[in-house]
């Protein structure tokens, strides 16, 4: 069980995140955050894997997170990493077996690659630097990245986001796969017309929980209204 109890957060006097609630009870699951720019959804991914200071804490089984985040896999959103590193798409897949020790690297872990490589349908790209792909060749390297480490609870923050169709499809099969091996994943996103293809269960946040629940019955018009309804009207970010 999945469980987040009151988590706030404060930055400058100013309320980023206000009592936060929320319960899953089940794994293999794939949960969507859904809301208005600056609702606090990135801001919640950090809070929760205790990036930022906040109040309240997140449980899985019963267990503190914050110290059990072995558990977990957080890809940002793709523009927040540096591509001058030079750094091929093999070893940037290959560092998600990183954990400080020399001998983290060993021959299963390159068998695992090459799996990976297939999946995210990379082969081809395996010995490029980031700097040369596209935008969706390079958000299926981050998520390869993140499925080496084969984590239980995954955070992705717009994996959808500026990719073209081809990887669009391929990544949303991918997730599809990690789902059936019982995973708990966790997608911010910003498209509405596709949340009930992609979503099992969604988290509709501004700056508080406003609505939880199965996809088809919880993205209501009543509950787009009091998400993203404001002066500007109905905001599809």
């Amino acid at each position: 069980m999945f469980q987040i109890n009151d988590l706030s957060v404060h930055i400058n006097d100013q309320t980023i995140l206000s009592h936060i609630h929320y319960t899953q009870q089940s794994s293999g699951k794939i949960i969507g955050i859904l809301g208005p720019n600056g609702a606090g959804k990135s801001t919640l991914f950090k809070a929760i894997l205790g990036f930022i200071p906040h109040t309240g804490d997140t449980y899985w089984n019963n267990k503190l997170l914050k110290n059990n985040t072995n558990l977990c896999s957080y890809v940002p959103q793709k523009s927040t990493v540096d591509l001058t590193f030079p750094i091929t798409v093999e070893h940037v897949i290959l560092s998600g077996l990183y954990n400080g020790k020399l001998n983290t690297f060993n021959q299963n872990g390159m068998y695992k690659v090459n799996e990976l490589l297939i999946q995210f349908e990379l082969t081809h790209c395996r010995h490029k630097t980031l700097n040369t792909l596209s935008g969706g060749q390079l958000q299926r390297v981050l998520l390869a990245r993140s499925f080496m480490q084969d984590k239980m609870i995954y955070f992705l923050d717009e994996p959808f986001v500026g990719i073209d169709f081809k990887s669009y499809d391929i990544i949303k099969k991918c997730i599809f796969e990690l789902k059936n091996k019982d995973k708990l994943i966790f997608i911010i996103h910003h498209d509405l017309n596709s949340a009930t293809s992609l979503f099992d269960d969604i988290i509709m946040l501004n700056k508080q929980v406003v609505a939880t629940g199965p996809t088809e019955t919880t993205l209501t018009q009543d509950n787009l209204e009091k998400t993203f309804f404001n002066t500007g009207g109905l905001q599809y970010v």
